[in-house]
């Protein structure tokens, strides 16, 4: 089934929405040997039925396939738009897919809880790639699945690790109640996050560092507090996988007990998503043994490193798998909720 996203303008001066892109859109689409079964129509009002007959006429769907998407300013009510043009039991119906009668009761529950957000958390977001609007898109949104499970709104500032230095860390970051170091293969930057690292757990900042931003963790740890010099030894490895440098796909996690990640997941044992090329040098880890480092989260079959926390921190956690893969808006990740109520505090 192929459904067909078109904007449908509207022209303030002469109060009309425009239909033809859409069915130029869908006459190239054809050309091209693809046939929408839906057309779903991005408006910012009503569409009247005549418009929606026209677009199922001169684009060959049926009726029920033409759909507005109007916008809103939660983008969560979209469901319940959809719902009412009964999408769901059209794309039933086409694809033979017999299924429970819709309910969206715990949806609706969530959307009424977006729309009574109280007070709001600071939060920033320390990257290389923060200059390109979806880089960190999934993390943005966890953050604000966290922020709604606390019934909080959230301001996430976007910056650059590039501009962050020893001497400007303070001024940059200061007001934020929370840091998120995420993920990525790399960095250029690696100073200005590890800049932003350090003022978090030296300033009680609630920090959640994500793949590499738990690497950046571990490391500003060793050599801030234990000295550790790499010129000694890696403290990082490549991880060597069978069919190739990345560590891919859902791996187990057993967690310490009596550690603060145990007490957030409520478990033993989780799964989580990984996309990684390197991990903690498992011979340098006796290194923390003694320390206020703990690695609290481990992947028995193979010993490697999962999670790093501080004991004495409100909250300071790097993991090296993405919890941002398994996050959704109405079952947000346990990681970035207890995040998220740690920067209420702050």
């Amino acid at each position: 089934m192929y459904i067909h996203n078109t904007l449908v303008p509207y022209l303030e001066k002469s109060g009309e929405l425009k239909t033809k892109p859409t069915q130029h859109s869908v006459k190239e689409l054809r050309s091209l040997g693809i046939n929408p079964d839906m057309i779903i129509l991005r408006v910012n009002r009503d569409i009247p039925q005549s418009q929606k007959e026209k677009i199922a006429l001169f684009c060959d769907v049926d009726i029920d396939a033409v759909i507005e998407a109007q916008d809103r300013t939660v983008l969560y009510e979209i469901p319940n738009i959809f719902a009412r043009q009964k999408i769901d039991d059209y794309i039933c119906r086409h694809l033979d897919l017999k299924t429970a009668p819709l309910d969206l009761s715990r949806w609706n529950e969530m959307v009424a809880k977006i729309k009574n957000l109280r007070g709001e958390v600071k939060i920033g977001l320390v990257g290389e790639y923060v200059s390109l609007k979806d880089a960190y898109i999934s993390v943005n949104e966890s953050i604000k699945h966290g922020a709604f499970a606390n019934e909080t709104d959230v301001k996430i500032t976007a910056i650059d690790s590039g501009e962050l230095t020893a001497e400007n860390v303070k001024e940059k970051l200061r007001g934020l109640q929370g840091i998120v170091v995420p993920g990525g293969l790399g960095s250029n930057n690696v100073n200005g996050a590890l800049a932003a690292v350090r003022y978090a757990r030296e300033n009680k900042i609630p920090f959640l560092g994500i793949c590499f931003g738990m690497r950046l963790a571990v490391l500003e740890y060793a050599r801030n507090v234990l000295g550790f010099d790499e010129a000694s030894a890696p403290l990082f490895t490549k991880t060597g996988e069978k069919n190739g440098a990345m560590r891919l796909g859902l791996y187990d996690c057993d967690l310490i007990p009596g550690t603060r990640v145990a007490k957030i997941y409520g478990k033993r044992t989780v799964r989580e998503r990984h996309r990684h090329d390197s991990e903690i040098n498992n011979s340098l880890r006796e290194l923390f043994a003694r320390s206020d480092m703990v690695f609290s989260g481990v992947n028995k079959e193979n010993g490697f490193v999962e999670i790093a926390e501080l004991k004495s921190h409100p909250y300071f956690i790097g993991c090296q798998f993405r919890p941002e893969f398994l996050s959704r808006p109405n079952r947000p990740h346990p990681l970035f909720v207890a995040f998220v109520a740690a920067a209420k505090e702050k």
